[in-house]
């Protein structure tokens, strides 16, 4: 795999890492990420945090709707601190995080009642000769280089294994400044699939759906 050309952390992952901190702390979820608003809220009805958890529930929701019938392991890369992986290990899957943050560690053991095995260390460095039905991940793949993130998904998953990623993505790769620059370029990030052999079965944009959050 190719390797990180600097350990130093980019401007805008450490906005992002601080504005994790903030989100935790204001929301006292077990989610992270920003959640699906369905139905849409209308224009000038109040955005409350208890729509917020609601929203989050829905999106995990919406992962769960991407996840084929048949699937029974699932490695939740940049897994948080759990809450995707309660919901789904609840719905009969067998998940495994992976993070490199001690914070997100004890939480993740925490609210999964340390009934999910969790790996503290970088997906890039991510030691096993496991193999998974479901490499996932949400709102994590803007962390880890395009190779990286191809190549590693392409060796852990078993045969007719496929990879599932929810995530902030830029359509302009001039786009080099402001919180989401680190974000994937989507052209750049389906050529380096294709070069490592991905087929590209689904879709969808939920832009819209996430914006309140925003």
């Amino acid at each position: 795999m190719l390797k990180p050309k600097s350990s130093n952390i980019p401007k805008p992952t450490r906005y992002q890492n601080a504005a994790i901190d903030y989100y935790m702390g204001l929301t006292n979820s077990s989610y992270l990420h920003y959640g699906y608003w369905e139905p849409l809220s209308t224009h000038g009805e109040e955005l409350t945090l208890t729509r917020l958890r609601v929203a989050q529930s829905a999106y995990a929701a919406k992962l769960l709707s991407f996840i084929s019938e048949g699937t029974k392991t699932v490695l939740d890369v940049g897994c948080g601190i759990g809450g995707n992986a309660v919901y789904l290990c609840v719905r009969g899957l067998g998940v495994e995080g992976l993070a490199p943050d001690a914070l997100q560690q004890e939480r993740f053991i925490k609210n999964t009642n340390s009934q999910v095995p969790f790996y503290l260390t970088r997906f890039e460095d991510f030691p096993t000769s496991r193999s998974y039905d479901l490499v996932l991940f949400s709102e994590s793949s803007q962390y880890i280089a395009v190779d990286d993130l191809a190549q590693g998904a392409a060796r852990l998953l078993s045969s007719g294994g496929y990879l599932l990623l929810a995530d902030m993505m830029r359509s302009d790769g001039e786009y080099k400044e402001g919180i989401f620059s680190n974000c994937h370029v989507t052209s750049e990030l389906q050529a380096t699939l294709v070069q490592a052999r991905f087929n590209l079965t689904k879709t969808e944009d939920i832009s819209s759906k996430v914006a309140p959050n925003h």
